[in-house]
């Protein structure tokens, strides 16, 4: 699995989120570790990158489909949040993004929902899969 390291542009969207990476003592922007790592890292939420070429919807469906993760809290709880890959990558979306993160991340972990997704990020819902504000403003 390819997670976000220590020294890339999603640690730094992490730290002025004020969330905790457990991956930010790999070395590089990103690292492969294995699912075990991920595991015993134990996280609140799971952040998952949103790329066209690998969908965060697809990541999900393995984690629920892999007999590994079923044990996992943030599965079993769906406390999963998204980010597109552009808002990822170095660039003018990162302060909007970790804005965005810090709102999703409370919504997941306490219900809350104040929340603005003026650079994408959003928040994993179970019954509907990941929708964009307009839609909560409306519903």
């Amino acid at each position: 699995l390819f997670v976000g390291a220590g020294q890339g542009s999603v640690n730094l969207i992490f730290n002025a989120s004020g969330l905790t990476n457990l991956f930010a003592h790999l070395p590089g922007s990103y690292a492969c570790v294995d699912a075990s790592d991920v595991f015993i890292a134990n996280p609140d939420v799971l952040v998952i990158v949103e790329a066209s070429w690998d969908s965060a919807i697809n990541k999900i469906d393995y984690m629920h489909n892999h007999s590994d993760f079923c044990a996992a809290k943030f599965v079993q709880q769906a406390d999963y949040i998204t980010i597109p890959f552009s808002a990822s990558a170095l660039g003018p979306r990162n302060g909007a993004a970790a804005l965005d993160l810090a709102a999703a991340a409370i919504h997941v972990t306490t219900g809350a929902a104040t929340m603005n997704f003026q650079s994408g990020v959003e928040f994993f819902d179970l019954s509907a899969g990941p929708t964009p504000a307009r839609e909560w403003a409306a519903g």
